[in-house]
C-alpha cells in the first residue's frame, strides 16, 4: 500500500511538472543595478539643465537630452560630459519649444517638438532634415504630444497625448495609421519583436499592443507595493527584453518581463542614486541605464542584472531517479 500511494504521488507530481513547463516560463529574479553617478544642474548654461524630459543613447553610446524648459537638446558623452547643443526657442525648422521627446534610428534623430505641435528630424550631424505635424484632431496632427519611439522597420509612434492615441508615421512622416482607447497617453518604447508598450498615467497601468494597436495586456493599477503605479511616465525595454517603468509619484523603477510579471525596483528611499522626480528611461547598447529626473539631473546605473532558475519536467524526474 505505501509503495502504490509512493507511485500515485509521484505520478501526481510529474504531471504537475509537465504542465507547469508547458505553461510557464523560466522563473527571472533581478537584482539591483549599481549607482554609478549623475550629471547636469540647474540652469542655462552648458550641461545644465531645466526639466531634462526625453533620453535616448546612440550607436556610440552618446546621451541625448531633451531640455525641455530651455528649448534645446543637448548631447553628453557617457559620463556626463556636455558635447554640443542645439535648438532654442523659436517656430522655424531646428528650434523648439518645450520638447519633450527623443527617438533613434539608424543616422535619424527624431525630436517631439511638443508646443509646436511637431515632429523634427535631424541627422546624427544634428542638422534638420524634416519635420510634419501641427495642432488638431484629424490623421496627423497633434495635440501636446509626448511620447516617441521608432519601431525596428523605421516607423515612427507617436504618443499624442492630447488627442488620447498613438499615430504611427513612416520615417519621412507620412500618416499610416493610429488607435485609441487611451487616456493622456505618454511613454512609449518598441521592443525587437515590434510591440509597443505604453505608459497610462491616468489609469496607472502599462499597457502592451502588437505594431497594428491591438491590446496585448495590461498591467498595473494605483498603489505603492509591487507591480502598482502613481503616474508611470516612461518607459524602455533592456538588452534582455525585460520592461523598465518609470513610476514618477513613487519615486522609483520597476522592472517587469514581457508578461508583466514583476521582478524588482530601485529607488523611492533617501540616498545615494535616490531619485527624486524621475520621467524617462533609456538603456545604452552595454546595458546601462540613464534616467531623467525633473530635479534637473541624470541618473546613470550599471547593467540590471540578472539570475535565472527553472523547474522542468526533466529536472524534476531527475531528482526522483
Amino acid at each position: 500500500m505505501s509503495a502504490r500511494r509512493t507511485l500515485a504521488r509521484l505520478l501526481t507530481l510529474f504531471a504537475f511538472a509537465a504542465w507547469f513547463e508547458a505553461a510557464s516560463p523560466a522563473t527571472t529574479t533581478a537584482q539591483v543595478p549599481a549607482f554609478l553617478g549623475s550629471w547636469g544642474g540647474s540652469g542655462g548654461g552648458f550641461g545644465q539643465f531645466n526639466g531634462p524630459y526625453g533620453i535616448a543613447i546612440d550607436s556610440q553610446n552618446r546621451v541625448i537630452v531633451v531640455d525641455d524648459g530651455n528649448d534645446r537638446v543637448q548631447l553628453f558623452d557617457r559620463v556626463g560630459t556636455a558635447l554640443t547643443i542645439w535648438g532654442g526657442i523659436g517656430t522655424t525648422p531646428g528650434r523648439f519649444s518645450y520638447p519633450t521627446g527623443v527617438a533613434l534610428h539608424g543616422d535619424l534623430v527624431y525630436v517631439m517638438d511638443t508646443s509646436n505641435q511637431r515632429v523634427q528630424v535631424f541627422n546624427t550631424n544634428f542638422e534638420f532634415i524634416r519635420e510634419w505635424g501641427s495642432y488638431g484632431t484629424g490623421a496627423g496632427l497633434f495635440d501636446y504630444p509626448v511620447g516617441i519611439a521608432v519601431s525596428p522597420d523605421g516607423k515612427v509612434y507617436i504618443a499624442d497625448t492630447g488627442n488620447d492615441r498613438i499615430q504611427v508615421f513612416s520615417p519621412d512622416g507620412t500618416f499610416l495609421m493610429s488607435w485609441g482607447g487611451l487616456v493622456r497617453p505618454e511613454g512609449i518604447a518598441i521592443d525587437r519583436s515590434g510591440r509597443v508598450y505604453v505608459t497610462d498615467p491616468f489609469n496607472n497601468r502599462v499597457r502592451m499592443f502588437t505594431a497594428q494597436g491591438a491590446l496585448i495586456r495590461q498591467w498595473g493599477s494605483l498603489g505603492t507595493g509591487r507591480g502598482t503605479f502613481h503616474d508611470p511616465t516612461g518607459v524602455a525595454i533592456d538588452l534582455q527584453g525585460r520592461v523598465l517603468v518609470v513610476d514618477y509619484f513613487n519615486h522609483r523603477i520597476q522592472v517587469f518581463t514581457d508578461q508583466g510579471v514583476y521582478l524588482t525596483q530601485w529607488g523611492g528611499s533617501p540616498g545615494v542614486g535616490a531619485l527624486i522626480s524621475p520621467v524617462r528611461i533609456a538603456v545604452a547598447n552595454d546595458g546601462e541605464i540613464y534616467v531623467t529626473d525633473l530635479s534637473n539631473q541624470v541618473f546613470q546605473f550599471g547593467t540590471l542584472p540578472t539570475s535565472t532558475v527553472r523547474t522542468t519536467w526533466t529536472a524534476l524526474k531527475a531528482r526522483f531517479r
